[in-house]
């Protein structure tokens, strides 16, 4: 097994301390014009549905959705 460099060590355990509601909460405090990127997680062709009233693609299966 390898272990993993210091570094990247360091990002991961940052990225979990932001997981909770308090990191959360602590992270974006500071930040009310910070930017989101929704990510649907499991995007191919039978997640969409089509909408005939409002004439578009609706996106489905969003369990993984983050």
């Amino acid at each position: 097994m390898h272990e993993l460099d210091p570094q990247v060590l360091e990002i991961i355990e940052a990225c979990y301390a932001k997981c909770t509601p308090e990191g959360f909460n602590k992270f974006y405090a500071d930040r009310p014009n910070y930017q989101w990127t929704m990510v649907h997680g499991d995007m191919h062709p039978g997640n969409f549905v089509y909408d005939p009233k409002k004439k578009l693609p609706v996106m489905i299966d969003m369990e993984i959705f983050g």
